[in-house]
């Protein structure tokens, strides 16, 4: 019995030295390493202060309501002052005439 357990024995140690190197192989595959780990976490760190920063929905859709409003401002600016271009032209023009008369005589 002991010859047969000592033929064997060889065998044996090779399959479990096998089977404990198939095992490591698979934790490895399955589990994270603890320095990934860490640097997955540091970089989740980063991305939630960067998120915290953000402006909710509410805030957004306040800032786009201002920036419409902004907009309909500024038009109406720009029509008020397309009519002042026009007066503007008008006393441009009669003053190189009161010039042209002045350097004439």
């Amino acid at each position: 019995m002991l010859e047969h357990i000592l033929k064997w024995l060889p065998m044996m140690s090779l399959l479990v030295q096998a089977l404990f190197a198939w095992m490591l192989w698979s934790a490895d595959k399955r589990y994270v390493r603890r320095e990934e780990h860490h640097q997955l976490i540091a970089r989740l760190g980063a991305i939630e202060i960067q998120i915290a920063h953000l402006p909710s929905a509410q805030r957004l859709n306040e800032l786009l309501l201002e920036l419409e409003r902004l907009r309909g401002e500024l038009r109406a600016t720009n029509a008020g002052l397309e009519g002042f271009e026009e007066t503007v032209k008008g006393v441009k023009h009669q003053l190189n005439l009161l010039l042209e008369n002045e350097l004439r005589g």
